[in-house]
């Protein structure tokens, strides 16, 4: 009767150390996201496991619950299961070997705590990380209430441990900023290498994926079409020069300049033009129809030219060096282009193709 009761405590503390090891795994793992749907669906166990995945620091306190837990759980099991297996244990080893008994105890001693390691490892340490990393919302939601209660209970115990840890730290240099459900460009390409191996994302879907990640590592300076290949007209072309220059060309758009392509004084429309041209009488001066020219640094990363295409309702850009010389030119269409790949238009016979950031853009023809 009495081994029966050792072995139902033996049983609940593992099932004890089993639940926080799947609580902090499935907090550290659950997409927070997930969590909301399933709380806005109605989930009163997800909305009590809301808040610790939102907020770093209720997350970390969640964490150290669980830490704990497992510590206590762990030393209460090797103590307890020393006390209460190896006397009767080394008894039988001393009928069955005479040897003393303070030896025996030892050996006995030695064996509980490594059969009890060894059971605790499995199912208190190894089984419930494996549910929980391939189940972390369900194992999430169904250890959040006695994780969160442990939260509570040991408060006190957790601030004291938690500022311990941090004036450890601190003479390191370490910050620490408790847990955020946040991954690194390393780290989700990672993840969108993984999930296309699994088949859950095609090559295309992880393409456009993998360059939305890194498109802010881009430049304009590597996405423009240099200047000498800038296709723009005078200010003070002549209409019939500039109806020729219009049709002949592929563009939907041009860039006027005064002087030379550094006194660029705005953006003309080719439709602008053409439909003027088929209007009688004597067409307005050119001056007139130009539209404001944005100049940007050739350092703005690409994903930034996204929002200045956005917020200037502009679909061409001047890039210019720190010295305010135009260096080239880039579209709405090589920015698409970086993000999906190459966009099909029956007007372009000859797609740009960009060299590496140190060797600058090439010498192809622009397009918008």
């Amino acid at each position: 009767m009495l081994l029966a009761a050792s072995l139902a405590v033996v049983l609940l503390l593992i099932v004890v150390n089993a639940l926080y090891v799947a609580g902090e795994f499935a907090a550290v793992s659950v997409r927070p996201t997930r969590v909301q749907q399933r709380a806005e669906e109605g989930s009163a166990l997800a909305a009590r496991m809301l808040p610790f995945v939102s907020d770093p620091a209720l997350l970390d306190r969640f964490v150290a619950a669980c830490q704990i837990g497992i510590t206590a759980s762990s030393l209460i099991l090797g103590a307890f299961g020393e006390t209460a297996f190896a006397p009767p244990l080394a008894e039988l080893i001393v009928k069955a070997v005479g040897i003393q008994k303070v030896t025996a105890y030892a050996v006995a001693a030695i064996i509980v705590l490594v059969l009890l390691t060894t059971l605790q490892m499995v199912l208190g340490e190894l089984l419930p990380k494996a549910v929980a990393l391939r189940f972390p919302l369900q194992t999430a939601l169904l250890t959040v209430v006695p994780v969160a209660w442990s939260s509570r209970v040991l408060g006190p115990f957790i601030f004291l441990l938690n500022g311990s840890a941090l004036l450890v730290l601190k003479p390191f240099g370490v910050k620490h900023e408790g847990h955020r459900h946040v991954h690194s460009p390393e780290e989700l390409e990672l993840i969108l290498s993984e999930s296309s191996i699994s088949g859950v994302l095609t090559p295309d879907d992880v393409r456009r994926l993998h360059n939305a990640l890194f498109l802010g590592k881009g430049t304009a300076r590597q996405l423009m079409v240099s200047r000498n290949q800038v296709a723009a007209v005078a200010l003070t072309t002549p209409w019939p020069k500039l109806i020729e220059t219009v049709s002949q060309s592929p563009y939907t758009r041009f860039p006027v300049y005064g002087d030379s392509l550094d006194d660029v004084r705005g953006l003309v429309d080719t439709k602008t033009i053409v439909a003027l041209a088929l209007r009688p009488g004597q067409p307005p001066p050119l001056q007139s129809l130009l539209k404001p020219a944005v100049k940007v640094p050739g350092s703005t990363p690409a994903d930034t030219l996204l929002g200045l295409f956005r917020a200037h309702r502009t679909q061409q850009l001047l890039v210019v060096s720190d010295q305010g010389v135009i260096e080239g030119l880039v579209t709405l269409e090589d920015a698409l282009t970086e993000l999906v790949g190459e966009l099909a238009d029956e007007f372009k016979t000859r797609r740009r193709r960009r060299r590496p950031a140190a060797q600058g853009a090439d010498n192809q023809g622009m397009g918008t």
